[in-house]
């Protein structure tokens, strides 16, 4: 095995290769890479028409908890609604969906407070401008909903940046 830091080199040390990295792009290994449109939509159909059984990728994730996460953003919309829908609406719809039960697998739903619907939406809407701006270039994006997927987690786990609640500014602490 190589060492993962060269010899003579200055402080912080420079890898010699890219290992454990993936060659194509940071947000190829982030969740299944497998994630595709009929994915998508059979957990939107389950939760929606509790059609057939619950994909296999979230057998053990309570159903209800994912009901719970939706009602929080809004994103439970009834038939007649959907069916109105503009195709265009109805794809970020089920991609919000789909990222939310994902939120909820991956146990960060207890930091959903820290993001609001609108701000969902606009995370979703620059992940497509950015898509549709890399695409045909080297930066383009391999899967749109792992790329989502991170841009909403990040957002999840940044620190904020205003102090805590029991903590005062800097400003209103007297020396």
């Amino acid at each position: 095995m190589i060492p993962p830091y060269t010899i003579n080199r200055t402080y912080p040390y420079s890898t010699d290769g890219t290992e454990g990295m993936s060659p194509k792009g940071q947000y190829n290994n982030i969740i299944d890479n497998n994630i595709n449109k009929e994915k998508i939509d059979r957990l939107f159909n389950y939760i929606i028409d509790k059609e057939k059984e619950i994909p296999k990728e979230f057998v053990n994730v309570d159903l209800n908890e994912i009901n719970v996460a939706l009602k929080r953003f809004d994103m439970l919309y009834p038939k007649p609604i959907l069916d109105i829908m503009s195709e265009e609406n109805l794809e970020s719809v089920k991609n919000i969906t789909y990222i939310i039960a994902l939120i909820v697998k991956n146990k960060l739903f207890h930091l959903s407070n820290k993001i609001t619907r609108d701000k969902l939406i606009q995370i979703c809407n620059d992940c497509k401008d950015r898509e549709k701006q890399n695409e045909g270039t080297e930066k383009r994006i391999e899967n749109f909903i792992n790329y989502f997927y991170k841009s909403i987690e990040n957002e999840l786990t940044k620190e904020s940046k205003g102090p805590s609640f029991f903590m005062p500014n800097n400003d209103e602490i007297e020396i």
